[in-house]
């Protein structure tokens, strides 16, 4: 079978557009580290800051950071990626790149609304059409690989011929996916369809790339793949991933162990 969409045009490195060079927060709503932390202080209730991304009005990440000064894995990064509508896949990611990040390693958090965290349906490079709940997710494959959902995918440049979506192939290993409390939904708010990706990071992990709020602009990539709510299926499951460097900052603090709890994986 098909390994990628052949439904959808691939997306050419040129194609991936740019948000304004460098952009800070809107004050507004919403641990060398093991390979597996044991520890994490509680994201606050409410994310302070957010980011409207200029090219796409439909989409606002909501964050905080929380900063663990004597932890290996550096803090949380407190994140709820928005968007006005219907999504298959939803997603953010980083990147070293600098001034081409098309060319660079992504390591990504991708979110598929509806769809269970469970044993694959394939052990080869299968896409959000097959993990799609309309698709063959109940056809589990014994000893397939366990899949995770929201999950952390290593995304290379090119991607897989011209697709950049969740793959079975970019997932990343279990030992990796060590996301906090992580969710995605599609819900009605006030009579509008909502997606939401929902999760915390450790700033530090072994192997991955290092967010930093203090040393100024991080990279960060983003991507929804839109579905039209009549039919359930695609509008477009190959979307630009676009970019802004945005100015995360430094905070809260907290040094504190006793307001430390037991982290909650995401499986």
């Amino acid at each position: 079978s098909s390994s990628h969409p052949t439904s959808t045009p691939s997306i050419s490195p040129s194609n991936l557009a740019s948000e304004s060079p460098s952009s800070g927060p809107t004050a507004t709503r919403s641990e060398s580290p093991s390979s597996s932390p044991s520890i994490l202080d509680e994201c606050p209730e409410t994310l302070s800051r957010s980011m409207p991304f200029i090219s796409d009005t439909s989409l606002t990440l909501y964050y905080e950071t929380v900063i663990y000064q004597d932890h290996p894995t550096g803090g949380l990064l407190c994140a709820s990626l928005e968007y006005s509508g219907a999504a298959g896949w939803i997603g953010i990611a980083f990147s070293t790149a600098g001034r081409n990040p098309q060319f660079g390693r992504r390591e990504a958090i991708i979110g598929m609304p509806g769809v269970d965290t469970s044993t694959a349906v394939s052990t080869e490079n299968v896409t959000s059409s097959a993990l799609n709940p309309s698709g063959s997710q109940n056809n589990f494959v014994e000893g397939g690989p366990y899949f995770v959902n929201p999950g952390k995918y290593e995304i290379p440049a090119g991607g897989l011929d011209g697709y950049y979506g969740p793959s079975l192939g970019f997932l990343m290993s279990g030992s990796q996916q060590t996301l906090v409390n992580a969710s995605v939904t599609t819900s009605d708010d006030s009579n509008q369809t909502v997606t939401r990706l929902s999760f915390a990071k450790y700033l530090r992990e072994p192997g991955e790339i290092e967010i930093n709020p203090m040393s100024g602009p991080t990279l960060i990539l983003y991507a929804v793949a839109p579905i039209d709510t009549s039919s359930g299926l695609y509008i477009n499951e190959n979307p630009q991933w676009k970019y802004i460097n945005m100015i995360l900052g430094g905070g809260r603090s907290n040094t504190r162990s006793s307001l430390m709890r037991k982290r909650q994986h995401n499986d």
